[in-house]
C-alpha cells in the first residue's frame, strides 16, 4: 500500500512540475538534486560531509544561473562535453560490470555529479526549451510507460532475465514495457494532433529508460545496498526513481541543441 500511495503522490508532483515548468520544476529539481547527493554520500565510499554540502552549493548555483538564464555562451559546449564524459565512463562500467574510481575520491566525486547534475538540469532544459511541453510529454510518457508496463509485463509474463545486473528484470517485460510506451505516446498524439513520429522515438527513450535503470542497479549491487536510499516509502531512494530519467534526459535534451 505505500508504494501505491507514495507512486500517485510522486506522479501528482510530477504532473504539476512538469506542467508548470518554470519556478515550480526548478524549485523540485533543486530540492531533488541535493537529496541525490546525500544518497550518494550513503551508498559509496564518499562519506565527508563537506564534499556533500560542496556539491549542493554547486548544483545549486549553477542550477539558479539555468533558471535565470545567465549562463555564459560556452555553457551548452561544456554540456555536451560533460555529457560525452560521463556516458563515456557509464557505458566502460556498464561492459565491465563494476564502477571505476572507487579509490579515487577527487575523480570518482566528478562523475556522480555529472550523473546527477546534467540528469536533472536536463529536465529542466527540455521543458523550457522551444515545444518543450512536447518534448517532456514524449520522454516521460515514454520512461512511466516503459517502466509500469515493463514491471507488470514482467510479473506476468517474464521468464529471461534481461541482465545478470538486474535479475527481476525480464527480456519479455522490457519489450512489453517499450512497445505498451510507443502505443500510449501515439494514442496522445493522435488524441493532441502531436506528430505520430513521436511513438518511434518512444521506443528508443524507453529502451534507453531500460538502460538507465540497470545502471542504476550496478551502482546499488556494487554497494551492496537493496535501495539508494528510503526517503520514497516502498520506492526507496531518489536514486532510483530518477534513474531512468537521468539517463534519457540530457539524450534528448542533446537531440533538440542539435536541431534548434
Amino acid at each position: 500500500m505505500s508504494r501505491l500511495i507514495t507512486g500517485c503522490i510522486l506522479i501528482a508532483i510530477g504532473v504539476y512540475v512538469l506542467g508548470n515548468g518554470s519556478f515550480p520544476l526548478f524549485s523540485f529539481l533543486s530540492i531533488i538534486g541535493c537529496l541525490a547527493f546525500y544518497e550518494v554520500r550513503n551508498m559509496t565510499e564518499m562519506k565527508s560531509i563537506p564534499l556533500m554540502i560542496g556539491n549542493m552549493i554547486l548544483y545549486q548555483v549553477v542550477m539558479t544561473l539555468i533558471y535565470l538564464n545567465k549562463l555564459p555562451t560556452y555553457f551548452n559546449g561544456l554540456f555536451l562535453l560533460g555529457c560525452v564524459l560521463i556516458f563515456s565512463i557509464m557505458l566502460y562500467e556498464f561492459g565491465k560490470k563494476s564502477l571505476l574510481f572507487r579509490q579515487h575520491v577527487f575523480f570518482n566525486n566528478i562523475k556522480f555529479f555529472l550523473y546527477i547534475f546534467i540528469g536533472f538540469s536536463s529536465i529542466y532544459m527540455i521543458r523550457e526549451s522551444l515545444n518543450g511541453v512536447l518534448f517532456i510529454v514524449l520522454t516521460f510518457l515514454s520512461i512511466w510507460g516503459t517502466d509500469v508496463f515493463a514491471y507488470y509485463g514482467g510479473k506476468q509474463f517474464g521468464v529471461r532475465p534481461l541482465s545478470p545486473t538486474s535479475p527481476n528484470k525480464t527480456k519479455e517485460g522490457t519489450a512489453i514495457g517499450v512497445l505498451s510506451a510507443m502505443a500510449l505516446v501515439l494514442f496522445v498524439c493522435v488524441y493532441y494532433g502531436y506528430p505520430l513520429w513521436a511513438s518511434i522515438i518512444a521506443g528508443g527513450i524507453g529502451i534507453m529508460a531500460q538502460l538507465g535503470d540497470l545502471y542504476e542497479s550496478l551502482i546499488k549491487r556494487t554497494y551492496d545496498v537493496k535501495d539508494s536510499s528510503n526517503l520514497l516509502p516502498g520506492h526507496g531512494g531518489i536514486l532510483d526513481r530518477a534513474d531512468s530519467s537521468l539517463f534519457v534526459a540530457p539524450m534528448v535534451y542533446v537531440i533538440i541543441m542539435f536541431l534548434s
